[in-house]
């Protein structure tokens, strides 16, 4: 759990260096990867590793690639047939929360609802 919170810490802080300094922009950049990363280890270490964890986190892993991959379509889709202008710091970090956020509530999903056919 100490891995977490230092994640969270490290992301946080890449968080406010973005909004607040621009010149350290690179560095907030490294923060938040690597709270990213931290969040993602310390979750990995937490689990246990029986053979139904392992596909409960396999098919949750898969649908968020699914989700994701519709997302990006349909964002491309709205983007050209609107006319928008999509930036692409916009663009990457709702990719980063719709593929963390959705893996996430894929996991939860099938614990709770039990064992998954492959």
């Amino acid at each position: 759990m100490k891995g977490a919170f230092s994640g969270v810490v490290f992301l946080l802080l890449g968080v406010v260096i973005i909004m607040t300094l621009d010149s350290y922009k690179p560095l907030s950049y490294v923060m938040i990867a690597l709270g990213i990363f931290t969040i993602l280890r310390s979750l990995k270490e937490q689990e246990p590793e029986d053979e139904r964890s392992k596909r409960l986190r396999d098919r949750a892993l898969a649908n968020s690639w699914i989700l994701t991959a519709v997302f990006i379509s349909a964002v491309f889709i709205i983007s050209e047939a609107m006319g928008f202008e999509i930036r692409n710091n916009f663009l990457i970090l709702s990719l980063l929360l719709v593929m963390l956020s959705s893996a996430a509530v894929f996991r939860v999903y099938y614990e709770r609802r039990g064992d998954v056919d492959l």
